[in-house]
């Protein structure tokens, strides 16, 4: 590498390469620990790895589960072994809890940054890959918060910049077959991975055998170690998908958990009118939503920024299909082409959002770097060579002034939520909730979709699988339908009794000057005194307690 940093140029690349480099980590960290609010998912998947940590076993009561149950539909468990040895060690908050996650975002970003100044030997080029990175929409808001499925992206990328390293720097094929196994591992990652990875692999095989770097006999045996190391996954998907068992399997040590909430949501309906149309729509679709910038989930994207800025599409596409001298890039970009086109065949059947398609997204903004990395090639001026560095810098701080709300702090979902939104809730919002409730344990806390509040409660105040058996109506790990604890949907509302405690927002209560009380839009003639006002599901709200 002396050579690379010999030139002032090339030391002042280099210099000004980790200098963004540390203003993006700052960046990425600023509030991290509290914006966006914590997702339903986020928090179901917290409890799951809490309950491991403190008990030795999932919500469910499972010992080493192959896939956590859960109470949504089941979540995957590769993010839980980088998370729960962290865990461990520090404990949970919402900072440590999310930290390891946007450490693997900000390793895998300074790895690709490495590998193309080690493919090129250019430190410009790895300045425009690094900036490709940091500037995408997606990889900032996908590092802040934790969701099991998007782990599966980020290991998939570590493996196969292990395939691209053992092909063009070390000629090894023990590193070969170690990044093929890290790869296998992601079908611990995201059920679509069960899906995505038989195709890819096979592509990669044919690729491989077709390029003389491995053998038949070697693919074989390859083959047999990935089959062994999915095997209880492979068990698991029988069990559930094709004997529909209703309890817990065992396989050698691992718990193989039930999953009545299968995740079939995830597909098409391949059941309903004419499927050819169906799947034919499905795809325009999920390239409508990554074209147009926004795939309508508030938690996913900002429009019309996207997993990409649009119009980097061009650029994405520059890099797919340009011209590359540098015969290493060439078989890295081939790399790259081979792991989207190997998806090509679930966009027909997999239900269109940011993270069902979430393997495409790495893969296409490391495109838009290689793609830069083409055109400033071709670029004699060197203005214009400044304008290609600019803009994606230009955009990404539009795209960071609509995240924290701008200059005159516009409510959005990422800095303050969703009105009476359930699927997200900032802690701090929540916590009054849970405080009162817990020092008023002989009276009912009443409050809309409990199904949903339950999961950030016991996030709050972690419980035994036996403690949650007893608290939920539904039996540990399951979701309560009408009560958990002193909690109380409010579908027993008529049987609020006197004493007990509503928590409804505050544009539902009507002052009764008459009887010096306040009375709500749903429960009429009941009489009720405030107890406390406060910021909750980005709304006002209160917490009122029945006196007559």
């Amino acid at each position: 590498m002396k050579h690379l940093l010999a030139p002032k140029r090339q030391k002042l690349l280099l210099f000004f390469m980790i200098f963004i480099f540390g203003i993006y980590i700052m960046l990425l960290c600023y509030k991290y620990n509290r914006q966006p609010g914590l997702f339903i998912d986020e928090s179901a998947y917290a409890n799951e790895i809490n309950s491991i940590i403190r008990y030795g076993c999932d919500t469910h009561g499972y010992y080493h589960p192959v896939y956590f149950q859960g109470p949504y539909g089941g979540q995957s468990i590769l993010g839980s072994w980088f998370i729960i040895p962290w865990l461990k060690i520090l404990g949970f908050s919402l900072a440590t809890w999310r930290f390891p996650f946007l450490l693997i975002n900000l390793l895998l970003i300074l790895s690709l940054t490495v590998l193309i100044v080690v493919l090129t030997k250019k430190l410009v080029a790895g300045l425009l890959m690094e900036l490709s990175l940091i500037t995408a929409p997606w990889i900032y808001l996908s590092a802040r918060w934790v969701l099991d499925c998007n782990i599966a992206p980020l290991v998939f990328m570590f493996g196969l910049m292990g395939v691209a390293i053992s092909l063009t720097i070390l000629k090894s094929k023990l590193c070969l077959i170690l990044s093929l196994l890290v790869i296998a591992l992601t079908a611990y990652g995201y059920v679509a991975f069960w899906l995505y990875l038989p195709i890819f692999l096979i592509c990669l095989f044919v690729y491989l055998w077709h390029q003389q770097i491995i053998s038949l006999r070697e693919i074989l045996f390859v083959s047999l170690l990935i089959g062994l190391l999915v095997l209880p996954l492979v068990i698991f998907a029988y069990e559930v998908n094709i004997k529909k068992v209703l309890t817990a399997q065992k396989f050698l040590w691992l718990t193989l958990p039930p999953l009545p909430g299968n995740r079939v949501g995830s597909l098409i309906n391949f059941h309903k009118g004419n499927l050819f149309l169906t799947m034919i729509n499905n795809c325009l679709l999920g390239w409508k939503q990554y074209l147009l910038g926004s795939d309508n989930l508030p938690w996913n994207s900002i429009q019309p920024y996207g997993i990409i800025f649009p119009p980097f599409f061009i650029i994405a596409a520059v890099g797919a299909w340009g011209k590359i001298k540098n015969p290493k890039l060439a078989l890295w970009r081939n790399l790259i082409n081979m792991a989207i086109l190997s998806f090509v065949p679930l966009m027909f059947i997999v239900t269109p959002n940011y993270n069902h398609w979430n393997v495409l997204n790495w893969l296409l903004i490391v495109l838009v770097g290689i793609g830069l990395i083409i055109i400033e090639e071709n670029l004699n001026n060197q203005r214009f060579r400044l304008l290609l560095m600019g803009l994606p810098v230009i955009v990404f701080t539009f795209f960071i002034n609509n995240y924290y709300g701008g200059i005159t702090q516009q409510n959005n979902y990422f800095n303050y939520g969703i009105k009476n939104d359930y699927l997200s809730v900032r802690l701090q919002d929540i916590k009054p909730l849970v405080t009162m409730a817990q020092k008023n344990p002989q009276h009912d806390f009443y409050i809309s979709n409990l199904g949903n509040i339950f999961t950030f409660c016991k996030t709050i105040n972690p419980v035994s699988p036996h403690q949650d058996a007893q608290l939920s109506d539904q039996g540990k790990g399951e979701v309560p339908r009408f009560r958990y604890g002193n909690l109380v949907d409010y579908q027993h509302l008529s049987k609020i009794k006197l004493y007990d405690y509503l928590v409804i927002p505050y544009s539902s209560l009507r002052w009764h000057s008459k009887s010096q009380s306040y009375q709500t839009k749903i429960t009429h003639t009941q009489q009720f005194k405030l107890k406390k006002c406060w910021d909750f599901l980005a709304v006002k709200y209160t917490i009122v307690q029945r006196i007559k």
